[in-house]
């Protein structure tokens, strides 16, 4: 017969699910910080202050999902998303475009580059968890 202790252990649920790793690449701390305690939870973080640092470590650590700032400094986010599907080692991972004040032309740019959702600060952080975890799901299912 089952101890009372192992009953309770065999029906709790994990606190912490990892869904995969995310490389988040965003040039602001405020929004690199947010975005990291809140996803912290689900994924394994990596995380870089701009394009040129994102393009090095997306390539090394391959995650599993990319949350790209549209103005990162040094590179911005659409010569960014352009490498990062130009590299055969990352050409496959799902990019999410994030970011402030951003014309038209460069959310239809970010489409045509192989972005695969965009979101606009601010951002919610249930929005953005969901649509993370929706990415990977997509990219899984290929």
């Amino acid at each position: 017969m089952l101890q009372m202790k192992e009953l309770c252990e065999m029906n709790e649920k994990p606190r912490h699910i990892k869904y995969g790793t995310a490389l988040i690449i965003d040039g602001d701390v405020n929004s690199q910080k947010q975005l990291r305690e809140y996803l912290t939870e689900h994924f394994n973080i990596f995380t870089a202050h701009d394009g040129h640092l994102g393009i090095e470590m997306a390539v090394d650590h391959r995650p599993d999902v990319i949350i790209l700032d549209f103005h990162t400094p040094f590179l911005d986010g659409l010569s960014t998303l352009m490498l990062l599907k130009d590299f055969p080692e990352t050409k496959y991972i799902p990019v999410m475009m994030i970011g402030a004040d951003v014309k038209k032309t460069n959310i239809v740019a970010a489409i045509k580059s192989g972005a695969s959702d965009i979101m606009l600060k601010p951002i919610r952080n249930d929005a953005i968890l969901k649509k993370t975890i929706a990415l990977i799901e997509k990219s899984q299912e290929r």
